[in-house]
């Protein structure tokens, strides 16, 4: 099942979608912080763009980056990965995509958490 929801927004920072992801983290050293092994929840702006070429037409992704306001929301702490469990996430995540972007949009960070 794919865990990436990506929800068409008015435009923020040159980003037309906001991308919300879950997934699961190891628990890993990353830029000297210790991230907990878990289920995490990122929401980043996206900017999708068609591209038309003599082979056929595709989209272009660009992704923002800590620049542009990305956010990584820690779910649930747990000694080893869930297949099941990452896909209870997802689909709640997938049931308010559209909420958990316009609270992320807002800058309502606090909001998102109501969701999953």
């Amino acid at each position: 099942m794919e865990q990436k929801v990506r929800i068409p927004c008015l435009e923020i920072g040159g980003a037309n979608h906001i991308e919300l992801d879950v997934h699961y983290q190891k628990g890993e050293p990353w830029m000297n912080l210790y991230k907990e092994r878990g289920y995490y929840l990122s929401i980043r702006p996206i900017t999708i763009t068609p591209m038309h070429c003599t082979d056929g037409d595709f989209d272009m992704i660009s992704f923002g980056g800590a620049d542009r306001g990305s956010k990584t929301y820690f779910l649930e702490g747990t000694e080893r990965k869930s297949a099941k469990r990452l896909n209870e996430f997802a689909e709640k995540v997938r049931a308010h995509a559209q909420e958990i972007a316009d609270a992320f949009v807002r800058q309502d960070f606090n909001a998102v958490w109501s969701y999953v």
